[in-house]
């Protein structure tokens, strides 16, 4: 099951959602997606509240690509829930091993020595 509630908090429009997150429930907040534009129209910010979120899968993520490509902050409430948002908001990962390269070295006779 998941419940979305949309409301206007002063100048903030805020979609509490509650429940599972995933294929099976997505129903309510896509056809919300679908009319947010019209409803929303980028007036004002978007917080989706996710505090009441039992549990994500990958089509619950990809939703939450989708609002957060409209703009959307998120606040998120547990430790999975927080990485998920984490990962849908901040930069692309660098590729695997790229920020492990270990710096170049010196040559042999270049040890440092009288600087």
């Amino acid at each position: 099951m998941l419940r979305v509630t949309e409301s206007d908090q002063g100048g903030l429009y805020v979609l509490m959602v509650e429940g599972k997150l995933t294929a099976a429930t997505l129903g309510p907040l896509s056809e919300l997606l679908q009319r947010l534009p019209a409803a929303f129209e980028g007036a004002k910010p978007l917080l989706v509240d996710l505090a009441g979120v039992t549990s994500i899968d990958a089509e619950g993520k990809q939703i939450l690509k989708q609002l957060h490509s409209r703009g959307a902050t998120f606040k998120a409430k547990g430790c999975l829930n927080r990485a998920i948002v984490a990962a849908i908001t901040c930069c692309a990962p660098e590729p695997a091993g790229a920020g492990a390269l270990p710096e170049p070295q010196g040559q042999g006779n270049d040890r440092g020595e009288g600087k």
